[in-house]
């Protein structure tokens, strides 16, 4: 039994190897150019350039259309002979294809470890050798192919992250490249760009607020944020705080009822009536907060954590403070014993309760300062901006 599982196992392996490549149609093209050529057949040569000319009118090309185009154009520059100004065209285009694919590489590695920097510290051998170079080479160059362009400005963005101009040039060309480029690429361009907008945001947060809305709009009007055809509950909530931020209430909710259908259909009314609630209680319509509230069905250990979040604000909100005080330490103990979520979600809404306890109750003047001080500083921390507002309305004298 033990022997017929392990063939059993090898066997599904090969079979999902060949599945794979059966639908990767170029490759199995290159593999039979290949072939015909390793057995000296010399039908491989129209094969050849009729497989670069398709490869050529490809209209979206990402690495693995690059490092095919490139391998097309060495086997090409190898056959010709005698033509010169043929064979230096031909040349030409081996470069310019090994070019952009390892330049377009590089950069994504520089983006990367320009980010992962901003969150763990690499070790002192860690190198990723002719950034400098790369850098220098591009700032001169006249002309660059979408892909290159965007994952350049993207670099730089990350590189220099107090100059804003790298910035608004980034938003810039993804307005104008992103057709240009795969529509998966084009959404991995969009969510860093997102996360430069929400890095910035304590700057100048009206400013970056509203550019960081337009990308969430524009991303999910033209289904390049979708997953899978999709549009993800964390997408549509994400786009709809920041609207509720910036105090757009029409705008959002006219939003929610556009885009829910978008969603899975086991998630659509959980987000509907989740999001509903958040529109009502940032208008101040608690009793409609409620209403939404108790049609939300918990099958999701997140909208656990966002509905009861929103139940203890409404019940301080609605001065029931015996309610507000019961639901955050049921929500106290549940957050401890909750399994399987990653420690940062956790001390989230763990910090949040901590500090609203500490609001309601501390008495004396030192223990205030301190804890004013923990909410502007302590993180992460869900809700920092209304924990400062319920402590400046607890205690107005600090």
């Amino acid at each position: 039994m033990s022997y017929l599982k392990s063939n059993l196992n090898k066997l599904l392996k090969a079979f999902v190897g060949q599945q794979y490549y059966q639908e990767n149609t170029n490759a199995q093209e290159l593999n039979i150019i290949q072939g015909l050529m390793r057995i000296g057949n010399k039908d491989y040569e129209p094969h050849l350039k009729s497989f670069k000319h398709k490869l050529d009118q490809l209209p979206k090309p990402g690495n693995d259309e690059l490092w095919l185009q490139y391998t097309v154009a060495n086997i090409l520059r190898g056959e010709l002979s005698g033509k010169p100004a043929e064979v230096e065209m031909i040349l030409q285009e081996s470069i310019n294809r090994l070019d952009e694919y390892y330049l377009i590489n590089k950069l994504s590695y520089g983006i990367e470890i320009q980010n992962q920097q901003q969150v763990i510290q690499f070790a002192p051998s860690f190198q990723n050798d002719l950034m400098d170079q790369i850098e220098l080479l591009l700032v001169n160059k006249k002309e660059m192919s979408p892909r290159l362009s965007l994952y350049y400005q993207l670099y730089l963005c990350f590189k220099y992250k107090e100059e804003e101009a790298h910035f608004y040039r980034l938003v810039q060309l993804l307005q104008q490249h992103q057709l240009k480029i795969k529509r998966t690429e084009c959404r991995a361009i969009y969510l860093a760009t997102i996360n430069i907008c929400l890095r910035q945001m304590h700057i100048d947060y009206e400013g970056y607020a509203t550019i960081c809305l337009g990308l969430y709009e524009e991303g999910i009007r033209t289904k390049i944020l979708f997953e899978r055809g999709l549009l993800t509950e964390w997408t549509y909530r994400n786009a709809i705080k920041i609207g509720l931020r910036l105090e757009r209430y029409k705008w959002t909710e006219d939003f929610i009822h556009t885009y829910n259908p978008f969603l899975d259909v086991e998630a659509q009314k959980n987000a509907l009536y989740s999001n509903l609630a958040e529109v009502a209680f940032s208008q101040k319509d608690f009793d409609q907060t409620f209403e939404y509230l108790h049609k939300i069905k918990i099958n999701n250990f997140r909208y656990h954590l966002i509905t009861k979040i929103l139940l203890i604000k409404t019940f301080y909100e609605t001065e029931n403070i015996d309610s507000c005080l019961s639901a955050l330490g049921a929500f106290t103990v549940y957050l401890s014993r909750l399994k399987g979520v990653s420690s940062a979600v956790k001390k989230n809404c763990q910090h949040f309760c901590q500090l609203l306890h500490q609001i309601l109750m501390q008495s004396s003047d030192k223990k205030k300062e301190k804890t004013k001080i923990k909410i502007q500083q302590q993180t992460p921390l869900a809700e920092r901006e209304w924990l400062l507002d319920v402590f400046s309305r607890e205690h107005p004298r600090f």
